[in-house]
Protein backbone atom coordinates (compact mmCIF):
# COMPACT_ATOMS: atom_id res chain seq x y z
CA UNK A 1 0.00 0.00 0.00
CA UNK A 2 1.12 3.42 -0.82
CA UNK A 3 0.66 6.58 0.51
CA UNK A 4 -0.59 7.75 -2.49
CA UNK A 5 -3.08 5.52 -3.41
CA UNK A 6 -6.49 6.07 -1.88
CA UNK A 7 -7.54 3.80 1.05
CA UNK A 8 -10.89 3.12 2.78
CA UNK A 9 -11.88 3.87 6.54
CA UNK A 10 -11.07 -0.14 6.90
CA UNK A 11 -7.81 0.00 5.69
CA UNK A 12 -7.05 3.25 7.78
CA UNK A 13 -8.37 1.52 10.91
CA UNK A 14 -5.78 -1.75 10.21
CA UNK A 15 -2.84 0.97 9.87
CA UNK A 16 -3.83 2.59 13.08
CA UNK A 17 -4.36 -0.54 15.00
CA UNK A 18 -8.42 0.08 16.11
CA UNK A 19 -11.28 -0.65 15.11
CA UNK A 20 -12.86 1.08 12.37
CA UNK A 21 -15.97 2.86 14.37
CA UNK A 22 -13.14 4.44 16.26
CA UNK A 23 -11.54 5.68 13.69
CA UNK A 24 -14.87 7.37 12.92
CA UNK A 25 -15.51 9.20 16.03
CA UNK A 26 -12.00 10.60 15.51
CA UNK A 27 -12.94 12.25 12.57
CA UNK A 28 -16.08 13.27 13.56
CA UNK A 29 -15.00 14.47 17.21
CA UNK A 30 -17.73 11.97 18.46
CA UNK A 31 -17.86 10.35 21.31
CA UNK A 32 -15.01 8.61 23.98
CA UNK A 33 -11.23 8.05 22.66
CA UNK A 34 -8.20 9.02 24.07
CA UNK A 35 -5.66 11.43 23.24
CA UNK A 36 -2.91 8.74 22.14
CA UNK A 37 -5.47 6.69 20.25
CA UNK A 38 -6.44 10.35 18.72
CA UNK A 39 -2.99 11.12 17.46
CA UNK A 40 -2.14 8.09 15.92
CA UNK A 41 -5.35 7.20 14.05
CA UNK A 42 -4.97 11.20 13.15
CA UNK A 43 -1.12 10.57 12.08
CA UNK A 44 -2.76 7.24 9.57
CA UNK A 45 -5.51 9.76 7.81
CA UNK A 46 -2.62 12.57 7.33
CA UNK A 47 -0.28 10.07 6.21
CA UNK A 48 -2.37 8.84 3.65
CA UNK A 49 -4.57 11.90 2.72
CA UNK A 50 -7.46 10.23 3.92
CA UNK A 51 -11.28 11.94 3.14
CA UNK A 52 -14.24 9.87 3.31
CA UNK A 53 -16.62 10.08 0.39
CA UNK A 54 -19.85 8.50 1.15
CA UNK A 55 -20.97 10.66 -2.17
CA UNK A 56 -18.43 9.04 -4.20
CA UNK A 57 -19.35 5.54 -3.01
CA UNK A 58 -23.38 6.15 -3.19
CA UNK A 59 -22.75 7.05 -7.14
CA UNK A 60 -20.22 3.83 -7.14
CA UNK A 61 -22.98 1.45 -6.02
CA UNK A 62 -26.15 3.36 -6.78
CA UNK A 63 -27.12 3.15 -3.42
CA UNK A 64 -27.70 5.61 -0.48
CA UNK A 65 -26.00 6.11 2.74
CA UNK A 66 -28.20 4.07 4.60
CA UNK A 67 -28.65 0.98 6.26
CA UNK A 68 -31.93 -1.21 7.24
CA UNK A 69 -32.29 -2.65 10.74
CA UNK A 70 -35.00 -5.62 10.58
CA UNK A 71 -36.10 -6.17 14.14
CA UNK A 72 -38.97 -8.74 15.30
CA UNK A 73 -40.35 -6.86 18.74
CA UNK A 74 -38.22 -3.53 21.07
CA UNK A 75 -40.44 -4.81 23.60
CA UNK A 76 -36.99 -7.06 24.55
CA UNK A 77 -35.33 -4.97 26.21
CA UNK A 78 -32.06 -7.30 25.43
CA UNK A 79 -32.67 -6.46 21.82
CA UNK A 80 -33.77 -2.83 21.84
CA UNK A 81 -29.91 -2.53 23.42
CA UNK A 82 -28.91 -4.01 20.40
CA UNK A 83 -30.77 -2.13 17.73
CA UNK A 84 -29.59 1.40 19.77
CA UNK A 85 -26.13 0.22 19.80
CA UNK A 86 -26.09 -0.41 16.28
CA UNK A 87 -28.03 2.63 15.21
CA UNK A 88 -25.36 4.78 17.33
CA UNK A 89 -22.18 3.56 15.58
CA UNK A 90 -23.89 3.39 12.06
CA UNK A 91 -24.72 7.29 13.15
CA UNK A 92 -20.99 7.76 14.36
CA UNK A 93 -20.00 6.51 10.49
CA UNK A 94 -22.33 8.92 8.56
CA UNK A 95 -25.29 6.56 7.85
CA UNK A 96 -28.55 7.28 8.41
CA UNK A 97 -30.59 3.94 9.75
CA UNK A 98 -34.14 2.75 8.73
CA UNK A 99 -35.73 0.73 11.98
CA UNK A 100 -38.35 -1.82 10.53
CA UNK A 101 -40.60 -3.16 13.40
CA UNK A 102 -41.28 -6.53 12.23
CA UNK A 103 -43.55 -7.57 14.84
CA UNK A 104 -41.92 -11.25 13.77
CA UNK A 105 -44.62 -11.62 11.14
CA UNK A 106 -42.85 -13.04 7.69
CA UNK A 107 -44.73 -11.08 5.15
CA UNK A 108 -44.33 -7.82 7.32
CA UNK A 109 -40.57 -8.24 7.15
CA UNK A 110 -40.82 -9.47 3.21
CA UNK A 111 -42.78 -5.97 2.76
CA UNK A 112 -40.04 -3.54 4.22
CA UNK A 113 -37.04 -5.64 2.48
CA UNK A 114 -38.88 -4.87 -0.50
CA UNK A 115 -39.25 -0.97 0.82
CA UNK A 116 -35.63 -0.79 1.97
CA UNK A 117 -34.86 -2.28 -1.35
CA UNK A 118 -36.76 1.06 -3.43
CA UNK A 119 -35.23 2.76 -0.88
CA UNK A 120 -31.41 1.96 -2.56
CA UNK A 121 -30.22 1.04 1.23
CA UNK A 122 -26.74 0.15 1.28
CA UNK A 123 -26.90 -2.53 3.34
CA UNK A 124 -29.46 -4.49 5.91
CA UNK A 125 -29.06 -5.49 9.63
CA UNK A 126 -31.43 -8.57 10.52
CA UNK A 127 -31.73 -8.90 14.35
CA UNK A 128 -33.23 -11.78 15.57
CA UNK A 129 -36.91 -12.90 14.24
CA UNK A 130 -38.12 -15.16 11.33
CA UNK A 131 -35.42 -17.72 9.68
CA UNK A 132 -37.63 -16.50 5.62
CA UNK A 133 -34.84 -17.48 3.02
CA UNK A 134 -35.01 -13.88 1.23
CA UNK A 135 -31.68 -14.98 -1.27
CA UNK A 136 -33.97 -13.89 -4.05
CA UNK A 137 -35.07 -10.74 -3.18
CA UNK A 138 -31.62 -9.91 -1.59
CA UNK A 139 -29.73 -10.85 -4.15
CA UNK A 140 -26.28 -8.94 -3.41
CA UNK A 141 -27.30 -6.75 -0.79
CA UNK A 142 -24.61 -6.78 2.40
CA UNK A 143 -26.47 -7.93 4.99
CA UNK A 144 -25.41 -9.11 8.76
CA UNK A 145 -27.71 -11.63 10.58
CA UNK A 146 -27.38 -11.21 14.33
CA UNK A 147 -28.72 -14.22 16.97
CA UNK A 148 -30.59 -15.40 13.72
CA UNK A 149 -29.40 -18.52 11.89
CA UNK A 150 -31.38 -18.43 8.00
CA UNK A 151 -32.04 -21.88 6.68
CA UNK A 152 -29.25 -21.70 3.92
CA UNK A 153 -26.14 -21.55 6.53
CA UNK A 154 -24.05 -23.98 5.07
CA UNK A 155 -25.13 -21.90 1.57
CA UNK A 156 -23.42 -18.49 2.53
CA UNK A 157 -22.07 -16.36 0.02
CA UNK A 158 -20.01 -13.20 0.07
CA UNK A 159 -22.99 -10.72 0.90
CA UNK A 160 -23.94 -12.72 4.40
CA UNK A 161 -22.75 -12.92 7.55
CA UNK A 162 -24.33 -15.12 10.62
CA UNK A 163 -23.60 -13.64 13.75
CA UNK A 164 -25.19 -15.59 16.52
CA UNK A 165 -24.91 -17.33 20.22
CA UNK A 166 -23.42 -20.20 21.47
CA UNK A 167 -26.79 -21.16 22.61
CA UNK A 168 -26.07 -24.60 23.77
CA UNK A 169 -22.93 -23.19 25.82
CA UNK A 170 -25.33 -20.52 27.26
CA UNK A 171 -27.80 -23.47 28.34
CA UNK A 172 -25.29 -25.53 29.59
CA UNK A 173 -23.57 -22.36 31.71
CA UNK A 174 -27.05 -21.33 33.66
CA UNK A 175 -27.59 -25.44 34.49
CA UNK A 176 -24.33 -25.58 35.73
CA UNK A 177 -23.93 -22.32 37.97
CA UNK A 178 -27.21 -23.74 39.43
CA UNK A 179 -25.77 -27.24 39.94
CA UNK A 180 -22.42 -25.77 41.14
CA UNK A 181 -24.87 -24.22 43.74
CA UNK A 182 -26.46 -27.29 45.04
CA UNK A 183 -29.87 -27.11 42.75
CA UNK A 184 -30.78 -30.87 42.22
CA UNK A 185 -34.40 -30.46 41.53
CA UNK A 186 -34.14 -27.87 38.60
CA UNK A 187 -37.06 -26.44 36.28
CA UNK A 188 -37.08 -25.93 32.57
CA UNK A 189 -39.54 -23.82 31.65
CA UNK A 190 -40.05 -24.22 27.84
CA UNK A 191 -41.91 -23.88 24.84
CA UNK A 192 -44.17 -26.60 23.50
CA UNK A 193 -42.52 -26.26 19.77
CA UNK A 194 -38.72 -24.96 19.89
CA UNK A 195 -39.31 -22.89 16.60
CA UNK A 196 -35.52 -21.49 16.89
CA UNK A 197 -31.96 -22.31 17.34
CA UNK A 198 -31.82 -19.93 20.42
CA UNK A 199 -34.70 -22.38 22.09
CA UNK A 200 -33.52 -25.53 20.95
CA UNK A 201 -30.04 -24.81 21.81
CA UNK A 202 -30.34 -23.66 25.29
CA UNK A 203 -32.29 -26.46 26.07
CA UNK A 204 -29.89 -29.39 24.64
CA UNK A 205 -26.69 -27.74 26.62
CA UNK A 206 -29.43 -27.75 30.01
CA UNK A 207 -30.06 -31.04 29.10
CA UNK A 208 -26.50 -32.14 28.60
CA UNK A 209 -25.66 -30.39 32.13
CA UNK A 210 -28.12 -32.13 33.96
CA UNK A 211 -27.18 -35.50 32.48
CA UNK A 212 -23.37 -35.06 32.91
CA UNK A 213 -23.83 -34.11 36.59
CA UNK A 214 -25.56 -37.77 36.96
CA UNK A 215 -29.09 -36.09 37.26
CA UNK A 216 -31.41 -39.23 36.98
CA UNK A 217 -34.11 -38.38 34.59
CA UNK A 218 -33.50 -34.97 33.36
CA UNK A 219 -36.14 -34.69 30.86
CA UNK A 220 -38.59 -34.15 33.98
CA UNK A 221 -36.88 -30.77 34.26
CA UNK A 222 -38.97 -29.68 31.23
CA UNK A 223 -42.19 -28.05 31.90
CA UNK A 224 -43.96 -26.35 29.09
CA UNK A 225 -45.19 -23.13 29.44
CA UNK A 226 -47.46 -21.86 26.64
CA UNK A 227 -47.74 -18.17 25.43
CA UNK A 228 -45.13 -15.59 26.05
CA UNK A 229 -42.39 -16.03 28.26
CA UNK A 230 -42.81 -12.32 29.83
CA UNK A 231 -43.40 -11.47 33.35
CA UNK A 232 -47.43 -12.18 33.30
CA UNK A 233 -46.74 -16.17 32.55
CA UNK A 234 -43.68 -16.40 34.76
CA UNK A 235 -45.48 -15.24 38.06
CA UNK A 236 -48.52 -17.38 37.16
CA UNK A 237 -46.69 -20.54 35.80
CA UNK A 238 -45.21 -20.11 39.59
CA UNK A 239 -47.96 -19.78 41.44
CA UNK A 240 -49.00 -22.70 40.18
CA UNK A 241 -45.99 -24.86 40.58
CA UNK A 242 -46.42 -24.09 44.04
CA UNK A 243 -50.33 -24.50 43.94
CA UNK A 244 -49.31 -27.99 42.95
CA UNK A 245 -46.69 -29.04 45.71
CA UNK A 246 -44.30 -29.21 42.60
CA UNK A 247 -40.80 -29.83 44.15
CA UNK A 248 -38.02 -27.25 42.90
CA UNK A 249 -35.04 -25.61 44.21
CA UNK A 250 -34.42 -23.92 40.78
CA UNK A 251 -35.61 -22.52 37.65
CA UNK A 252 -33.37 -22.05 34.90
CA UNK A 253 -35.68 -19.74 32.61
CA UNK A 254 -35.17 -18.53 29.17
CA UNK A 255 -35.13 -14.99 29.60
CA UNK A 256 -35.02 -12.20 32.82
CA UNK A 257 -38.63 -11.02 32.00
CA UNK A 258 -39.90 -14.46 32.93
CA UNK A 259 -37.28 -15.01 35.63
CA UNK A 260 -37.99 -12.10 37.25
CA UNK A 261 -42.03 -13.24 37.19
CA UNK A 262 -41.09 -16.18 38.63
CA UNK A 263 -39.26 -14.63 41.72
CA UNK A 264 -42.26 -12.23 42.60
CA UNK A 265 -44.84 -15.03 42.44
CA UNK A 266 -41.87 -17.16 45.07
CA UNK A 267 -41.38 -14.30 47.58
CA UNK A 268 -45.36 -13.40 48.05
CA UNK A 269 -45.35 -17.32 48.47
CA UNK A 270 -42.89 -16.97 51.23
CA UNK A 271 -40.34 -18.89 49.10
CA UNK A 272 -36.71 -17.87 50.53
CA UNK A 273 -34.54 -16.70 47.72
CA UNK A 274 -32.05 -18.34 46.81
CA UNK A 275 -31.94 -19.66 50.33
CA UNK A 276 -34.33 -22.15 49.27
CA UNK A 277 -34.71 -21.85 45.13
CA UNK A 278 -32.24 -20.39 42.98
CA UNK A 279 -33.21 -18.60 39.66
CA UNK A 280 -31.60 -17.68 36.79
CA UNK A 281 -32.36 -15.73 34.12
CA UNK A 282 -31.17 -15.41 30.29
CA UNK A 283 -29.82 -11.72 28.17
CA UNK A 284 -29.12 -9.78 31.39
CA UNK A 285 -31.11 -7.08 30.79
CA UNK A 286 -31.95 -4.09 33.11
CA UNK A 287 -34.63 -6.35 34.83
CA UNK A 288 -31.88 -8.45 36.25
CA UNK A 289 -29.87 -5.42 36.89
CA UNK A 290 -32.02 -3.41 39.01
CA UNK A 291 -34.42 -5.66 40.49
CA UNK A 292 -34.99 -5.34 43.94
CA UNK A 293 -33.69 -8.42 44.27
CA UNK A 294 -31.13 -8.85 41.60
CA UNK A 295 -31.15 -11.80 39.21
CA UNK A 296 -28.28 -14.09 37.80
CA UNK A 297 -28.34 -14.06 34.12
CA UNK A 298 -26.36 -15.46 31.38
CA UNK A 299 -24.82 -12.07 29.10
CA UNK A 300 -24.20 -12.37 25.45
CA UNK A 301 -21.02 -9.96 23.86
CA UNK A 302 -23.29 -7.61 22.86
CA UNK A 303 -20.59 -5.22 22.31
CA UNK A 304 -18.66 -8.13 20.26
CA UNK A 305 -21.88 -8.68 18.36
CA UNK A 306 -22.34 -5.36 17.29
CA UNK A 307 -18.78 -4.24 16.41
CA UNK A 308 -18.55 -7.43 13.98
CA UNK A 309 -21.79 -6.44 12.78
CA UNK A 310 -20.46 -3.15 11.67
CA UNK A 311 -17.38 -3.77 10.19
CA UNK A 312 -18.75 -7.09 8.19
CA UNK A 313 -20.89 -4.94 6.56
CA UNK A 314 -19.05 -2.20 6.22
CA UNK A 315 -16.61 -4.70 4.44
CA UNK A 316 -19.51 -5.79 2.00
CA UNK A 317 -20.68 -2.40 1.92
CA UNK A 318 -17.04 -1.83 0.24
CA UNK A 319 -17.05 -4.45 -2.12
CA UNK A 320 -15.06 -6.63 -0.57
CA UNK A 321 -15.20 -10.03 0.92
CA UNK A 322 -15.60 -10.66 4.28
CA UNK A 323 -13.26 -12.42 6.26
CA UNK A 324 -15.64 -14.62 8.01
CA UNK A 325 -19.31 -15.68 7.05
CA UNK A 326 -20.14 -17.24 10.63
CA UNK A 327 -19.73 -16.17 14.13
CA UNK A 328 -20.59 -18.12 17.35
CA UNK A 329 -19.60 -16.09 20.41
CA UNK A 330 -19.95 -17.32 23.73
CA UNK A 331 -21.91 -15.17 26.57
CA UNK A 332 -20.93 -15.63 30.60
CA UNK A 333 -22.43 -15.80 33.86
CA UNK A 334 -23.37 -12.58 35.77
CA UNK A 335 -23.96 -13.87 39.13
CA UNK A 336 -26.11 -11.53 41.47
CA UNK A 337 -28.62 -12.15 44.41
CA UNK A 338 -31.27 -14.47 43.24
CA UNK A 339 -28.66 -17.44 42.65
Amino acid sequence: MTENKPVSLREIAQIAGVSVATVSRVIHKNGRFSKETEARVQEVIDRYHYSPDITAQSMRTKRVPAVGILYPDLASQHLSEIVVELEERLFDLGYATFICGTRGNPAREEAYIKLLLQHKVSGMIFCFGAREDQRDVLGSMPKVYIGRTPGYLQLLDDWTVVIEADHVKAGYMAASHLLDKGCRDILFPTHRNLTTNMLKGREEGFMRALTESGIPHPEHSRVVVDGPHNEENGYNSTKQWLAEGRKFDGICANNDRFAIGCMRALIEGGVSIPEQVRVIGHDDTLFARYNLKRLSSIRDPIEEFCNLAIDSLLCMMEGKVPACNHYVLQGSVIEREST
